[in-house]
This record gives C-alpha cells, sequence and structure tokens, in this order.
C-alpha cells in the first residue's frame, strides 16, 4: 500500500511509515494511593483530564494527590508522554489517548491511566489522537 500523502512539506519525502507504539513508548500502569491523600500536593493525571482536554498541561488538570519523592519519580510525567486510559465507565472510552504538552512543569499519574514515556523520536503534538488496536 502506497502511504505517501499527496501534499508534502517540503522537508519530507518518501512514503509514510508504520510504527509499533512500543518502539516509540515505554509503558507504565499509573498510582494508587489511599483516599487520604487526595485533595492536596502534586497535580495527578487522572481520566477525565484525558477525556475533556484537547491536550493535557499543568494548569488543565484538577486533581491533586499526596506523593513521596520517591513515588514522584516513578510516576512522573513529563513533555511528550502519552496518557491511556486504562478503564472508564463506557468501553468505548477505554484507550483514548492524550499527550502531555506542558514544557515547564511535571506531574504524576493516576491508577487508572497508564504512561507511556517517550524512548524513540516523535512529534507529541500528533500522537494525541492514537488509536488503539489490537
Amino acid at each position: 500500500m502506497d502511504y505517501k500523502p499527496k501534499l508534502r512539506f517540503p522537508e519530507f519525502s518518501g512514503e509514510w511509515e508504520e510504527i509499533q507504539l512500543n518502539k516509540l513508548l515505554s509503558f507504565k500502569n499509573g498510582l494508587n494511593a489511599s483516599k487520604e491523600k487526595y485533595g492536596r500536593g502534586t497535580k495527578f493525571i487522572n481520566v477525565s483530564d484525558i477525556l475533556k482536554n484537547d491536550f493535557l498541561t499543568y494548569s488543565n488538570i484538577e486533581g491533586y494527590v499526596e506523593v513521596s519523592k520517591e513515588q514522584f519519580e516513578n510516576y512522573l510525567v513529563s513533555y511528550g508522554d502519552v496518557l491511556f486510559q486504562r478503564s472508564s465507565e463506557t468501553r468505548d472510552e477505554v484507550g483514548t489517548s492524550n499527550v502531555y504538552l506542558d514544557p515547564e512543569v511535571d506531574c504524576v499519574f493516576g491508577g487508572f491511566v497508564i504512561r507511556g514515556r517517550k524512548i524513540d523520536e516523535y512529534e507529541p503534538f500528533f500522537l494525541k489522537e492514537l488509536e488503539v488496536v489490537s
């Protein structure tokens, strides 16, 4: 199949390449904390943030959770990370993705979310609309 688009930017040539996500991202499940830890501390991305935002930045994340330094490092979300919904109230929303595009401030991610951490080069903005198929 020919994946070369008809309209191209001059700096690009050749056919598009189909790449499996595990060549671009490493995956990790999110943080699960006791209910007493929520509502203060570090901002954390949950499933509603993934669904209701066009893209994720520190300022549009609503939730907070208290985390240790070790937890912050283990569940860190940085610019270019892709976040996937692990579960949802509706089946259609499972696997929905969004991308963290704040270059200034990091946050953490919750237990119903999977983080895809960048391990190869890609433009994060274009991974926002991923369709996960098996």
